[in-house]
């Protein structure tokens, strides 16, 4: 009966994820593919010399260009325009992230009414389908986010080697679509799985180190290749442009950038054309990489004469950070940059903002950037700004004290909700936090899920509480 339950939760959920694909569409939402961002390839490049580019691709992890070469390419050959291949492939993933979070919820928030408001908050959320309707990584990693703490819990639980090789395979594709997720961060957790799962299978010992190591040799090949490539051992090397931004750097200390390309790389477009087919600059140029350290050292030495600027900064960030994840952060407005969005979506943005983060803040409150000019910053907050970091300590707290009442493998996936939570949190705040609202909004799952998880399990602790004290 309880599976018939949860089938049809999951049933449901779909279904409303089905209508308000197809409401959307009729409202006029329309694939995008955002040549012009800075993470994308050039078009050109990306369908005609795939392998190339890809092997010369230094300022980003490769799955993101990898994935749109090959639409392109198919594109050409079925003679389908690319971005309808993309929708039907991103609304199959859409389908994988309702399922996950369903089959995650009923996992970890016990109680049924709160378990089914957090799937419809989570279902109809307005940004969900914005990023759905954008080829980016934001929503590559939404849905990846919802199947990894259900793949952690699955291995714990069936100590199968198979259930260990999808998680290895899922956290192998995060940390190969945002150089965000950082591979020891992946691999220490899959290190922790492998260890909590091993002691009550020690058979198994060897096919879960074999399938460890395999994917850490993968998690290491990439920034392997660009050390021996460009000298730098990373998935980025825009590492240091990106800690320099928000800092205040004085214009006449921001080194002038050298344009000049080494001669073994001069016949290689992605890193020696300024600029892509659509007249966007190219942000894997290779002079983008002596630029990134100088950055770097500059802003090490502004840190030096003024360590209070990384708290502004961290301020500036958290500002964003909790911001609603549909409103672009440059404009303020709702949408991204590269798509149109319906008028008649605005209401249902404005709704969210208003009811779930408390937000009052409109499109004319920006929050201050490096190029505009006249500088200015507003500090109106929202309640989401309080109620972030409440609900962290509130779970932590939780979590601590009723270890007892928690299976293992569920607090093992409640605590990696928060180490990611925390690890994005901490990152947008302290290197790039630009666009925190969007960065954050991959892990927006986690948040429903913490404040479930409370609520469930206080309903739960209480009616415990009240029979003993009747016994």
């Amino acid at each position: 009966m309880e599976r018939d339950a949860g089938r049809r939760e999951a049933q449901t959920a779909l279904a409303g994820f089905g209508l308000t694909i197809v409401i959307c569409l009729a409202w006029g939402y329309r694939m995008t593919i955002p040549y012009g961002y800075y993470q994308l390839l050039g078009a050109d490049h990306l369908s005609q010399r795939l392998l190339e580019s890809l092997l010369h691709l230094h300022a980003q992890p490769p799955l993101l260009n990898l994935v749109l070469g090959v639409v392109l390419k198919t594109s050409r050959w079925l003679g389908i325009a690319p971005e309808h291949l993309l929708l039907a492939g991103h609304i199959a993933l859409g389908a994988a992230a309702v399922w996950g979070f369903v089959r995650l919820s009923q996992r970890l928030v016990e109680r049924p009414l709160i378990r089914r408001i957090c799937i419809g908050v989570f279902v109809f959320h307005p940004a969900f389908y914005l990023a759905l309707f954008q080829y980016f990584y934001t929503f590559h990693e939404l849905v990846l986010l919802c199947l990894i703490p259900l793949a952690v819990i699955r291995s714990l639980e069936s100590q199968r080697v198979a259930a260990y090789a999808v998680l290895c395979g899922e956290m192998a594709l995060l940390v190969y679509t945002h150089s965000l997720y950082h591979w020891a961060f992946a691999a220490l957790l899959l290190a922790a799985v492998g260890s909590a799962a091993l002691p009550r299978a020690p058979r198994l010992a060897r096919p879960h180190l074999l399938c460890f190591a395999a994917t850490l040799a993968l998690l290491l090949s990439w920034p392997l290749k660009n050390a021996l490539l460009f000298g730098e051992f990373s998935y980025t090397t825009w590492a240091g442009y990106s800690f320099a931004l928000e800092l205040p750097i004085a214009r006449e200390r921001v080194p002038v950038r050298k344009w000049d390309v080494p001669a073994e790389f001069a016949g290689i477009p992605v890193l020696s054309e300024r600029n892509k087919l659509d007249g966007s600059r190219n942000w894997n140029h290779h002079s983008m990489i002596g630029h990134a350290h100088n950055l770097a050292a500059v802003a090490l030495g502004t840190l030096a004469d003024d360590p209070l600027a990384l708290l502004r900064k961290a301020g500036l960030n958290y500002w964003n950070y909790t911001r609603f994840s549909g409103r672009n952060p440059y404009t303020g407005d709702f949408g991204t940059a590269g798509s149109e969005l319906p008028a008649f979506a605005n209401a249902w943005m404005r709704a969210y903002e208003l009811v779930f983060y408390l937000d009052p803040r409109t499109a004319s409150t920006l929050a201050h950037r490096a190029y505009r000019t006249p500088p200015r910053q507003s500090w109106a907050v929202s309640g989401f700004v309080f109620a972030f970091p409440l609900l962290l300590v509130c779970a932590g707290v939780a979590l601590t004290r009723r270890r007892a009442e928690t299976r293992p493998a569920q607090q093992i996936a409640l605590g990696l909700l928060m180490s990611i939570l925390l690890w994005v949190l901490l990152a947008t705040l302290l290197v790039d936090g630009s666009e925190a609202n969007r960065i954050r909004f991959p892990t927006e799952p986690y948040l429903l899920l913490l404040f479930g998880w409370l609520l469930a399990s206080r309903g739960r602790t209480s009616a415990a509480a009240e029979s003993e004290a009747a016994t």
